[in-house]
């Protein structure tokens, strides 16, 4: 870091060198427009430029000295940019939003429950949620059915053979049975993954995304 700043420090005062004459007493570097570029000027420039700490953000002050801080409290965040909300934030009767998505490929899919890695936490009410096909599922046969669930059997959307209706056989979005209303919400009680359940017959093809919202909830 020494060696940075050092490097940087002669960049500054050969930028001011190579625009401005000098002008010499305690005034530092000067132009003819009396634009002062002082110690505590490129001591500032070096604070807002130089390479920081991994997993930490700058925070300014009033009069604009840069310090590092690690976030901490409700929301933490990692060196590679993810941020974590705790649920403790819910505390005081405020929720925390959420969206949850979870793409599916129904090739790498096969008969059974099929956890889609995306996990939403305990105590989520997913209040609505949609499924975008961009690739019509298709199988060999025409018994394939489809449901999904995130906290009970089918309580995303009850099993349908993918060719009724046009449901799962063609593109576009799909409704799932939250749909905004308290009746439809469901509430989790535990930190569940988004799943896709698959009977009878597998599929051979099709593309899709899963979307859900939900808030959470405190105890």
């Amino acid at each position: 870091m020494r060696t940075f700043r050092g490097i940087f420090v002669g960049i500054i005062i050969g930028l001011a060198v190579g625009g401005m004459a000098i002008a010499g007493g305690p005034g530092g570097w000067q132009n003819s427009s009396q634009d002062c570029w002082g110690a505590d000027r490129v001591q500032n420039y070096i604070d807002k430029y130089e390479l920081g700490t991994a997993g930490e953000i700058a925070v300014f002050n009033a009069s604009g000295v840069r310090a590092e801080v690690a976030m901490s409290g409700d929301a933490t965040m990692t060196s590679a940019g993810v941020v974590s909300v705790s649920s403790a934030s819910s505390a005081d009767g405020l929720s925390t939003r959420g969206v949850a998505r979870a793409g599916i490929a129904l090739a790498d899919l096969s008969l059974g429950t099929n956890g889609l890695g995306v996990t939403i936490p305990d105590n989520a009410v997913v209040f609505d949620g949609y499924v975008d096909i961009t690739t019509a599922f298709a199988g060999t046969g025409t018994a394939a059915a489809v449901s999904f669930e995130v906290n009970g059997s089918d309580d995303l959307l009850t099993s349908v053979v993918y060719t009724n209706g046009g449901v799962w056989d063609s593109t576009g979005i799909k409704a799932l049975i939250p749909v905004g209303t308290a009746a439809s919400g469901i509430k989790l009680t535990g930190a569940r993954e988004i799943s896709l359940v698959l009977v009878d017959e597998p599929l051979t093809s099709g593309v899709a995304t899963v979307i859900l919202y939900y808030d959470l909830i405190a105890n």
